[in-house]
């Protein structure tokens, strides 16, 4: 019993080692719960999760410089599920702060394009 629980430890720190060359957070999440059920010290888990927020900080910071929505949108998400929402940390705030403005951006740019289309529309019929 006590090696095939060593062999589960052994088998999880290799999961969360490969997941964080990967910055992959759906990934690290879950390497991070292997490593929960197959009972590895709280220090290691908890380096892991401050990986996880190094990484998912850096993500945000990624899609705050691009400002582009899916980026913005794909951040958010990756914070959420690692637990760190607009609420509980200031990068995600800022990130959805920006996610906003674009969306409202993306809104307008499209009310533009459907009011000149519509007079395009009207200065064919004169």
């Amino acid at each position: 019993v006590a090696l095939r629980e060593e062999s589960c430890k052994a088998l999880a720190r290799r999961g969360l080692a490969a997941e964080r060359e990967r910055r992959d957070v759906p990934a690290l999440l879950e390497a991070i719960a292997d490593g929960e059920a197959a009972g590895l010290p709280e220090e290691e888990l908890a380096d892991a999760r401050a990986y996880l927020r190094v990484v998912v900080a850096g993500l945000l910071d990624e899609a705050i410089a691009a400002r582009g929505i899916p980026a913005l949108q794909g951040a958010l998400d990756h914070a959420s599920k690692a637990g760190f929402g607009p609420d509980a940390d200031a990068k995600a705030k800022l990130a959805a702060e920006a996610l906003a403005e674009e969306e409202r951006k993306a809104a307008a740019r499209a009310a533009l394009a459907k009011a000149a289309a519509q007079r395009d529309r009207e200065a064919l019929k004169a």
